[in-house]
C-alpha cells in the first residue's frame, strides 16, 4: 500500500513538472538544481553519469509495429543496431539503420565500398553514367593526381593530357610505367608480375606471349561496323612473334590515303621532318628521304627510298630503289633506277633504267641512261654517258659520255672520257685508254694504249708505255704480246711473247711463242713458228716458217 501510494506521488510530481514547462516548451532533466534546457530543444537530459534508454525491441517485433510514424527511434535488441523510421539512401520510406556509419557506404574491417551494386559515383556531376565517372569542370580542372611520399605528383590527369613522371634514379632501379595481367593456374586467377607493358625513361617495350597458335601482340585500331552488322576490330598498326603490320585505307585519293610516319617536329615553317614515311604509294626511311614526294602535288609512285636525304628532290620519277646516304639525291623525273650506296647515283637527274651499287658509284650521273655500274667510284664521273657496263673499284670512273662500254675489273678503262663500244675485262685494263672499239681482256692490257679497233688479250697484251700507245687496228694474244707497242698498226701477234718488242713496225704477223721477238720497226712481215724471226728488228718483207726459222 506504501509502495503504491508512493508511485502514485511521483506521477503527480511528474505532472506538475510537465505541466509547468508545458508554459515555457521546455523541460529540462537534471540532477543539477537549476540547469536551464537548450533554447534550441524542447527536452533536454543533462548527466554526468547515466544515459538515456531508448525502447528495446527484437527484429520481429520492430517490423511489427503498426503504421509507424516517422522519425520513430527504436534499438533492435538482435542485430544490436538503432533503427530510425524514414527515408531511406533509396528514396523509400521504411526502417533505416542509423548504427551503419555509411548509409552508401559500407565498411567491412578495413575496407570500405559501396552499399549496393547498382549504385554510381559522380565527382563533378550528379548524373554519373558509369560505376565511377570524373567530370572537368573546365579545361585546366585536374582530375586525378597521384603523388609520392614528398608530395610530387607521379600521375596527373587534366582534359587535356594524362602525364607520368619518371623518378631517374640510379641505372636499373629508375622509375616507370607498367601493364601486367593475370595468369590462370589451375583454375584460379593468380597475379603474374610479368609485365605486358613497360614505359621507362630510357625505352619502351610490349611483352607477348611466346606460345604457339595462341601467341598475344600488340595492336593499335578501332572498332567499325559493316553496313549494320555486329561491331568489329579494324586494326592499324600490329605487332606479334611473327610480324610487324601497319595497316593504311588504300582507297583514298591521293594525298588522302592512310599511311604511317615517324618524324620529328621542325622549327622551320612549323613543319615536321619524317624519318619514316609509308603510303601504299611510296616508302621512304630516313631524315627527308623523300622529302618532295611527301608533297602530294607531286605524282612519283612505287619508290623505296632508304637512307638520309635519299631521293630527297624526288616529284614524278616512279619505280626507284635508293639505299644509302644521299643516293638518287637529286633525282627529279628519273625513273626505274637502282641507286645503292652513299652518294651513289647523287646528281641523277632525269636518267632511267640504271643501276649503280656501291659508294659514290654514278654520283654525277645527270641524264645518262640504261647504265650499270657496280664498286666503289664505278663510273663517277659519267654524265650523259648511255648503255655501259662498268664492273669493279673505280672501273670506268672518268668516263662522262662514252656509251656502250664493258670495262670489268678494278680500275678497268679508268680514264676512258668519251670512247665508245669498248670492252675491257681485268685489272688496270685499258686504265688510260681514250680510243673506241677496243678490246682489251687480262691485267693491264692495253693500259697505255690510246687508239682504235684494237684486240688485245693476255696478261700486259699491248701494254704499251705511258702516253704511247697510239697503234690501232691490232690483235695481240699471249702474255706480253705487242707489250712495247706504240704506233705500230695492222699487226697480228699470237704466242707469249711475240712481237714483244715492236714499237712502230706494221703490217706484221707474228705466230708462236718469242715469234718477231726481236722487231721493232720493220713491216710486212709473216713469222710463223716458236722464236721464228726472233732476232728480227729492222727487216721488211720476210716470210720465216719454222722452229728458229730467221734466227740469227
Amino acid at each position: 500500500m506504501k509502495k503504491l501510494f508512493l508511485k502514485t506521488l511521483f506521477l503527480i510530481f511528474l505532472g506538475f513538472v510537465f505541466a509547468a514547462n508545458d508554459v515555457k516548451s521546455q523541460v529540462v532533466i537534471s540532477g543539477n538544481s537549476g540547469a536551464t534546457p537548450d533554447a534550441s530543444s524542447m527536452l533536454d537530459i543533462q548527466s554526468n553519469s547515466k544515459g538515456l534508454l531508448i525502447p528495446r525491441l527484437t527484429t520481429a517485433e520492430r517490423n511489427g509495429i503498426s503504421n509507424p510514424a516517422e522519425g520513430l527511434l527504436v534499438y533492435d535488441s538482435v542485430l544490436k543496431s538503432f533503427f530510425i523510421y524514414g527515408k531511406t539512401a533509396k528514396g523509400t520510406v521504411d526502417w533505416y539503420n542509423i548504427s551503419d556509419a555509411s548509409g552508401i557506404w559500407s565498411r567491412n574491417n578495413n575496407n570500405v565500398y559501396l552499399s549496393s551494386s547498382d549504385y554510381n559515383v559522380g565527382i563533378g556531376t550528379s548524373s554519373p553514367s558509369r560505376k565511377f565517372v570524373i567530370q572537368a569542370k573546365n579545361d585546366n580542372d585536374t582530375l586525378f593526381l597521384i603523388q609520392d611520399v614528398d608530395g610530387n605528383p607521379l600521375m596527373v590527369i587534366t582534359p587535356k593530357l594524362t602525364k607520368f613522371n619518371f623518378i631517374e634514379g640510379a641505372k636499373g632501379v629508375s622509375g616507370g610505367f607498367a601493364v601486367g595481367r593475370y595468369a590462370t593456374a589451375k583454375g584460379s586467377k593468380v597475379y603474374n608480375d610479368s609485365a605486358l607493358l613497360v614505359i621507362t625513361p630510357d625505352s619502351t617495350r610490349v611483352y607477348t606471349s611466346g606460345s604457339a597458335v595462341t601467341s598475344g601482340g600488340f595492336a593499335v585500331g578501332r572498332y567499325a561496323t559493316a553496313k549494320g552488322k555486329k561491331p568489329y576490330v579494324e586494326k592499324y598498326f600490329f605487332t606479334g612473334i611473327d610480324s610487324t603490320r601497319v595497316y593504311t585505307n588504300g582507297s583514298g585519293a591521293k594525298g588522302v590515303s592512310g599511311g604511317f610516319a615517324v618524324g620529328r617536329y621542325a622549327t622551320a615553317k612549323a613543319g615536321t621532318g619524317n624519318y619514316m614515311y609509308m603510303i601504299p604509294d611510296n616508302y621512304f626511311i630516313g631524315d627527308q628521304s623523300g622529302e618532295a614526294l611527301q608533297n602530294s602535288t607531286y605524282t612519283g609512285k612505287y619508290n623505296t627510298f632508304f637512307g638520309f636525304q635519299t631521293g630527297m628532290k624526288d616529284t614524278s620519277g616512279g619505280e626507284n630503289v635508293f639505299i644509302g646516304y644521299q643516293a638518287g639525291n637529286s633525282n627529279t623525273t628519273g625513273y626505274n633506277n637502282v641507286f645503292v650506296g652513299n652518294l651513289a647515283g647523287f646528281s641523277n637527274t632525269t636518267g632511267y633504267n640504271s643501276v649503280m651499287i656501291g659508294k659514290e658509284a654514278g654520283t654525277s650521273n645527270t641524264t645518262g641512261r640504261s647504265n650499270t655500274f657496280v664498286g666503289e667510284n664505278s663510273g663517277s664521273d659519267n654524265t650523259i654517258g648511255d648503255y655501259n657496263a662498268f664492273y669493279g673499284y673505280q672501273a670506268g670512273k672518268s668516263n662522262t659520255d662514252g656509251r656502250d662500254n664493258v670495262f670489268i675489273g678494278p680500275y678497268a678503262g679508268y680514264t676512258n672520257i668519251e670512247g665508245d663500244n669498248n670492252v675491257m675485262i681485268g685489272k688496270d685494263a685499258g686504265r688510260t685508254s681514250t680510243g673506241n672499239s677496243n678490246s682489251f681482256i687480262g691485267e693491264a692490257a692495253g693500259y697505255y694504249s690510246t687508239g682504235d679497233n684494237n684486240y688485245y688479250g693476255g696478261y700486259y697484251a699491248g701494254r704499251s708505255t705511258s702516253g704511247s700507245g697510239t697503234g690501232s687496228n691490232n690483235v695481240f694474244l699471249g702474255n706480253y704480246s705487242g707489250y712495247y707497242n706504240t704506233s705500230g698498226h695492222h699487226n697480228v701477234f699470237l704466242g707469249y711473247w711475240s712481237g714483244v718488242y715492236n714499237t712502230t713496225g706494221y703490217y706484221n704477223v707474228f705466230l708462236g711463242n718469242n715469234a718477231g721477238f726481236s722487231n721493232t720497226e720493220g713491216f710486212r712481215n709473216v713469222f710463223i713458228g716458236d722464236n721464228a724471226g726472233h732476232d728480227n728488228t729492222l727487216g721488211d718483207y720476210n716470210v720465216f716458217l719454222g722452229y728458229q726459222a730467221g734466227e740469227s
